[in-house]
């Protein structure tokens, strides 16, 4: 016999699916149109969460929910006062030091690049008027193809040196003794890379092996290898004008990448892949720093904004208790209870992901900076924070954490530093995120890893890093209310119940604000 199908119950079921859908969809249009406010409260409510347990402590302890709040904050202000003062100055100077090495070479250091650029056009104009001299019926002299064959070996012998060599820069011993005591990388030696070289080198030796052939002969010079030589000249003029050009406006980092493919003949022209990508960046980057106005703007904007997420904060901290017990009270009475357990597992899942994620998060930023240093890898500290940041998207975030870190690590030190730093950092991610992190969120959002990485892919394209971040609670709290709502309508039991504070706790609310309230069915 088949169960008598409840079709109330069913039509129930649907519409409030179906209600719930209209209202999450014209909550959404209308949050869409506010979204830096509601952007700002995201971010002040964020802080109350973080702050709630300081405060209540402090609240215990002196009686006073206002006094509690200055102090908490105080405490914070000296934290970061304390970090700043010594942070700062080191972060300042490894930002600077890597910005340097993203940097074109400088002009100064192109000195060589464009002496031969210079050779090689003077090159041209010897060997052009050679053939016009030779073309007008007229001769060249044994003394005029010796001088000639001088520059070629000279301007050869200048293209292998910068092929063996070639530091476009070369740092001082005192300058890498400062770098490293600043956890900075020292200036790069960049090489031209040998393919630009032998670009320019190949021609070259035609030319020479045109004028070997000339020298050898008897005193009259065969015009064949005047057209040949001459025609070669410009093929090296072309070539020393296009290597000078590439090896100017090509960011240092990707001239060194360029170098190691060619010294392990891969043959790859990153310049004609990235180089333009490179350009368009950089010339980005510089119009916003020559746009003195924009910076002050943007500069201004944030520090109001910063402002009122503190202010927002505050006022969360000391009337969010009160104004949840005032939003209680329009809930009919019978609902009240129900009401008020949504409230506490609300409080749950937010402030425990919350306070629990950037946590693990900070965990992960000072075991990823700190196994950098211990390392010898550059930028620890711009590793550190570089893997804060990523470690807070969840999910996502600790398999893209890795890579900033290791691509540093692999520019500026050995292969085998780089595999050690890769291992680190897999072997801590394992402990923070599968040991750490089950026991921190197992009861705070308690929904499987899949709801997680489902939650965070839908998250990430509607609202960015900051709705990455907020997709696994809103994901735990729709998990409670679908749990709840099918125990209720599917399997007829009765909504869960938390007890409402009574009238004598309601005159004190606030100080009750960020306390999980204890469930019961």
């Amino acid at each position: 016999m088949l169960k008598h199908i409840n079709w109330t119950r069913v039509l129930t079921i649907l519409l409030v699916i179906l209600a719930s859908y209209a209202i999450l969809y014209i909550t959404g249009t209308i949050l869409v149109r506010f979204a830096g406010a509601v952007f700002l409260f995201v971010l002040g409510a964020i802080l109350a969460y973080i702050l709630s347990p300081l405060v209540n402590r402090l609240e215990l302890a002196f009686h006073a929910r206002w006094l509690a709040i200055l102090l908490s904050y105080l405490l914070v202000a000296a934290a970061l006062l304390g970090l700043a003062v010594m942070l700062f100055s080191p972060f300042v100077q490894q930002s600077q030091s890597l910005i340097d090495n993203l940097h074109n070479p400088s002009s100064s250091s192109m000195e060589r690049v464009g002496r031969i650029q210079h050779d090689a056009i003077s090159l041209r104009t010897i060997l052009d008027h050679q053939r016009h001299q030779v073309l007008s019926g007229g001769s060249i002299s044994k003394t005029a193809v010796s001088q000639t064959s001088a520059r070629v070996d000279s301007l050869a012998a200048e293209l292998r040196t910068l092929l063996r060599k070639g530091p476009l820069r070369a740092p001082k011993p005192r300058q890498q003794a400062n770098a490293r005591q600043r956890g900075a990388a020292p200036p790069l030696q960049t090489r031209v890379p040998p393919s630009y070289v032998n670009s320019v080198l190949a021609p070259l030796l035609r030319v020479k092996a045109n004028y070997d052939q000339i020298g050898a002969g008897s005193v009259d010079v065969p015009v064949a290898q005047i057209i040949a030589a001459d025609k070669n000249a410009r093929q090296v003029d072309a070539a020393a004008r296009a290597m000078y050009h590439t090896v100017s406006t090509t960011p240092i980092l990707l001239l060194d990448a360029q170098t190691w493919l060619d010294d392990h003949h891969v043959r790859v022209d990153l310049s004609s892949k990235f180089g333009q990508v490179a350009h368009e960046i950089s010339s980005q980057g510089t119009s916003v720093l020559d746009n003195a106005i924009t910076i002050l703007s943007e500069t201004a904007t944030i520090l109001l904004d910063t402002i009122l997420v503190l202010i927002i904060s505050i006022y969360l901290l000391s009337d969010g208790g009160r104004i949840i017990r005032a939003s209680v009270t329009l809930v009919p009475a019978d609902m009240r209870e129900q009401a008020w357990f949504f409230i506490g597992s609300l409080d749950k899942v937010l402030g425990g992901y919350i306070r629990g994620q950037i946590f693990l998060s900070a965990l992960a930023g000072v075991l990823g900076g700190g196994g950098a240093a211990i390392l010898g890898v550059p930028y620890p500290l711009l590793i550190g924070i570089m893997t804060f940041i990523l470690e807070s998207v969840p999910v996502i975030g600790p398999m893209v954490a890795v890579v900033p870190a290791v691509a540093i690590s692999l520019v500026f030190t050995p292969p085998l530093t780089s595999a050690a730093l890769l291992v680190w950092f897999i072997v801590y991610q394992q402990v923070v995120t599968n040991i750490l992190g089950p026991r921190i969120f197992g009861m705070a959002v308690g929904i499987h890893p899949l709801e997680a990485l489902a939650a965070v892919l839908i998250g990430y394209p509607l609202g960015g890093l900051l709705g990455a971040f907020l997709a696994v609670p809103i994901a735990g709290i729709l998990h409670i209310l679908a749990k709840e709502a099918y125990a209720y309508f599917v399997l007829g039991h009765a909504l869960p119940t938390a007890p409402v504070p009574g009238d004598a706790e309601e005159t004190d609310a606030s100080a009750e604000t960020a306390k999980s309230v204890p469930v019961a069915r």
